[in-house]
């Protein structure tokens, strides 16, 4: 019988009592929003969901408890907006084409994997930014505590971030003696990220998978593994001057797990795509990650309070994995109060408003900065 062009929308039953269901596939079945049931949490060895091409905005926030779900694909369901919490194990979150996607913030809250890859190829509805990558991979470091970490994502986005340590236009970087490797111990691991563009009709070589992949690899000594990305051939091509980020974070031991020496003397590393020659990496880069104790000063509640913060952000790139001091007059964070000073187009108070008060990062033991103090004035 012929297929329908006007697909009948599937009503699910309930999903509880399908405790033995690993893998559950209602791909292309005109799922709209509300009709998958809040009892899917309940499939406990679910390990593969694949909800791809329907019509839902949003998933049930029950999704958290297939403790052992790995694998969600999502490709293509242009209504959904947003995702809930994750289930602690995911590994691999597809949600290319995913047109009305505004956000991903809070997904990986609930995270312990040691592995776990986003795509978001042609999701443009995505902060065009690269702010959400690093957002991301920030939650992702906050969730995951075991010394394995090895997160990718790959999102739209055109620049690599002015703080970013080490960069360079093309598709490959070579450093000679970096400057971390004097406090190489207090690095956490490396973000690799790199821009690129896919031609709206590039040309591809005749194999097996009608596909794009794009490899990142080390330069050196044999047998090291390649990390890479793919995505379908349809995908990212939507907007003929579509740029996307890609951005990978290694832990330390999974680098000396992988023989990706980062602490010797030369570092190169190199973007390639021998399956899509269209491919264009236009701009690359590494950073070396730390994670130091930073108090923040609440005058409204009086008191101190600590936490940890990696330098992923241009107001603490600067620390080097010592201990930081921020002291501030609010609970307002910096950042709110850059956004204040960079809307205001002098930058400045006006007369009769209050003096600016100074929000500083003090290095508790002074060594990178003259008298360990380094002051940022904004006005409020």
């Amino acid at each position: 019988m012929a297929k329908s062009s006007y697909p009948v929308p599937l009503m699910l039953p309930s999903l509880s009592g399908l405790f033995s269901l690993t893998k559950l596939d209602l791909r292309h079945c005109s799922l709209g929003e509300g009709v998958i049931p809040n009892d899917i949490g309940n499939l406990c060895s679910l390990k593969a969901l694949y909800l791809s091409k329907n019509s839902f905005v949003t998933l049930p926030a029950s999704i958290d408890g297939l403790f052992n779900l790995e694998e969600l694909e999502l490709e293509d369901c242009k209504s959904l907006k947003s995702l809930p919490q994750l289930p602690p194990n995911i590994k691999r979150v597809n949600v290319n084409g995913c047109t009305s996607l505004v956000t991903l913030l809070g997904a990986l809250k609930l995270c312990k994997s040691e592995y776990t890859l986003i795509d978001c190829v042609d999701s443009l509805k995505l902060p065009g930014n690269n702010g959400l990558a690093f957002s991301m991979l920030q939650e992702y470091l906050e969730a995951v505590s075991g010394p394995l970490k090895d997160f990718s994502i790959v999102v739209p986005g055109s620049e690599i971030p002015k703080w970013f340590m080490y960069q360079n236009e093309g598709s490959s970087i070579a450093v000679t003696r970096p400057s971390y490797l004097y406090n190489i111990d207090k690095v956490v691991g490396y973000a690799i990220c790199c821009v690129f563009h896919l031609p709206k009709h590039s040309t591809r070589m005749k194999k097996l998978w009608p596909g794009h992949q794009l490899d990142c690899q080390m330069i050196g000594s044999h047998n090291r593994p390649t990390y890479y990305i793919s995505f379908k051939e349809k995908f990212g091509q939507a907007v003929s001057e579509s740029d996307h980020l890609w951005l990978l974070y290694l832990s330390r031991q999974q680098c000396y797990d992988s023989r990706w020496h980062f602490d010797s003397n030369h570092i190169e590393l190199s973007f390639t795509s021998t399956w899509s020659p269209g491919l264009d990496v236009k701009r690359c880069g590494f950073h070396p990650v730390y994670m130091g104790e930073v108090e923040e000063f609440d005058q409204t509640a009086n008191r101190w309070s600590r936490f940890n913060a990696y330098n992923l952000n241009e107001f603490n790139r600067d620390f080097v994995g010592s201990n930081l001091e921020l002291a501030t007059t609010s609970k307002r964070s910096l950042a709110e109060y850059v956004g204040a000073a960079e809307a205001s187009e002098s930058g400045c108070c006006d007369d009769h408003d209050e003096e600016p008060r100074p929000k500083r990062f003090r290095q508790l033991d002074g060594r990178h900065s003259p008298g360990g103090i380094i002051v940022a004035e904004f006005c409020l």
